[in-house]
């Protein structure tokens, strides 16, 4: 986790900025952040005044009518490895074309801002952004102590109470991803967080969230639990059309760990399943599937039952895979399953009846249908 200058471009305070130079120059990190209204020379650099990841405020005011002079000095930001530049509007409406062309070269951004918008303004939400991104550096430093240490007991509960002091024994974890409202982040985050006992970090490419209380009575505690989930399902949909991946219910804080494991493979399992809302605990033999899906005996399956298929199909012209996915999908239905391929119901036996024929189990209801069901999601799984 880092601050960026594409994160800072999601602060309010940039709100109505223009990126004058490419969206790629946009992945500088930032370190921190100062004025740069004072004359600019090399010697800044070892004095250490200029360097790696700073990203500077300026209104040019030293370079009016000489942009020579500004690409010197944007040069020597350049050669201090900055993270960027951002500049007002008063002084230089527009930038020359060969200072933006220097820039994009050097991957180095440049931002334009209203001169009605003050220094400390810009200063005061940027340092904001990289305190509170080195606390969550700490907190995901402390979510990979618990997923890869072997922590029991005291120890384990120490690192889990350093992620919130405040957790009470029931919880569940939601793992979102895949978002696309990038803006509403932060928003996000902090709403959950304004909850004593929840929880919630940017984590892995997504946001991770324990929602936590307190309850003996199963009832209460079983409503509880359905309440937060259609909570945080309501807020995440705020964040465009996410992936949430959602744990079970646990009742026993030192389980945290498991929780959150839970709730990301049941985000990752989202290719597999087509699903954007994935309840670990419903997941059913696709985690197993997916668990197995290197194993040389996973491809053995497929290779005897959906294989023999599809070579059917190439080798007669026909549409039995087709018919098989549709039938599974309407939970073999002949009737819907007609309907819904625009064929007759005999034409849907008939193929049906050929798959069992080419599988061996003709006579076989339970196993025919356990089969195909397991063979067309391993089909997914080896083709996605």
């Amino acid at each position: 986790m880092s601050v960026t200058v594409k994160s800072l471009l999601t602060l309010e305070v940039f709100q109505n900025a223009i990126l004058l130079t490419r969206d790629d120059t946009t992945n500088r990190i930032v370190k921190s952040v100062s004025v740069s209204d004072c004359p600019v020379y090399e010697d800044l650099i070892d004095q250490n005044i200029f360097s790696y990841g700073d990203f500077y405020i300026s209104s040019l005011n030293l370079y009016t009518n000489d942009p020579d002079s500004l690409a010197k000095a944007i040069d020597i930001m350049i050669a201090a490895k900055s993270s960027g530049l951002c500049i007002t509007d008063e002084y230089y409406e527009s930038m020359p074309p060969f200072i933006v062309e220097k820039c994009n070269k050097a991957n180095f951004p440049m931002i334009q801002i209203s001169k009605d918008i003050t220094y400390a303004q810009i200063i005061r939400q940027i340092t904001e952004s990289i305190i509170s991104d080195q606390s969550y550096l700490i907190k995901v430093n402390t979510v990979n102590e618990l997923l890869n240490g072997h922590y029991t007991g005291n120890e384990k509960l120490n690192l889990i109470q350093r992620l919130n002091p405040y957790f009470r024994s029931c919880f569940k974890v939601f793992f979102i991803g895949e978002f696309t409202n990038k803006k509403y982040k932060e928003h996000f985050i902090d709403a959950l967080n304004e909850h004593s006992s929840w929880f919630s970090i940017p984590y892995s490419q997504g946001i991770l969230a324990i929602l936590s209380f307190s309850e003996t009575d199963s009832d209460i505690r079983y409503r509880k639990f359905n309440e937060m989930t259609s909570y945080l399902l309501d807020q995440a949909y705020s964040l465009g059309n996410p992936v949430i991946g959602i744990s079970k219910h646990h009742q026993a804080l030192h389980r945290i760990d498991e929780g959150i494991r839970e709730s990301l493979f049941a985000m990752k399992s989202s290719p597999y399943t087509r699903e954007r809302i994935l309840y670990y605990d419903k997941l059913g033999s696709i985690r197993l599937l997916i668990a197995l899906k290197d194993h040389r005996e996973m491809v053995n399956y497929y290779n005897l039952t959906i294989k023999k298929i599809l070579d059917y199909d190439a080798s007669y012209q026909q549409d039995l895979f087709k018919t098989l996915q549709q039938y599974v999908r309407n939970d073999a239905d002949y009737k819907r399953t007609a309907s819904e391929s625009n064929q007759h119901e005999n034409t849907i036996r008939y193929r049906i009846n050929k798959i069992r024929t080419l599988l061996n189990l003709e006579k076989e209801n339970i196993q025919f249908y356990e089969t195909i069901s397991i063979g067309l999601k391993i089909h997914d799984i080896l083709n996605l």
